[in-house]
């Protein structure tokens, strides 16, 4: 069993630090500044439990900057915001700007990305 705490803005955090559940999406503008990013985007492709690539609408700059999270419909925690989701871990950035995933998203889950694309 995993007891989480609240920590800021909404975040709910699992103690560890493993993952984080949100009940929003962060206002990641005050991490990036003033460069300018993508913000609480939906990367494209479809979810149906089989494709694991989707696309970002820009060349994350650097791609380590992208922040990914996925509500799971299989999940235990499906409609609370979603999981964070660790690069390199539960999905790689491909050619510059697509995502693919370890394992596909399930059908009827969804997912959103934040990231930076300028310096």
């Amino acid at each position: 069993m995993v007891r989480l705490v609240r920590a800021v803005r909404g975040v709910w955090c699992a103690l560890g630090g493993l993952f984080i559940i949100t009940e929003k999406m962060p206002d990641l503008t005050s991490i990036y500044g003033f460069y300018q990013g993508f913000y609480g985007v939906t990367p494209t492709g479809v979810i149906d439990g089989v494709n694991d690539t989707f696309t970002l609408p820009q060349y994350p700059d650097p791609a380590a900057s992208v922040h990914l999270y996925l509500d799971d419909a299989a999940s235990p925690t499906a409609g609370l915001g979603g999981l964070f989701q660790f690069q390199g871990t539960h999905y790689t950035i491909v050619d510059g700007y697509k995502i693919v995933y370890t394992t596909p998203p399930t059908i009827g889950s969804s997912h959103v990305a934040f990231g930076k694309f300028g310096s």
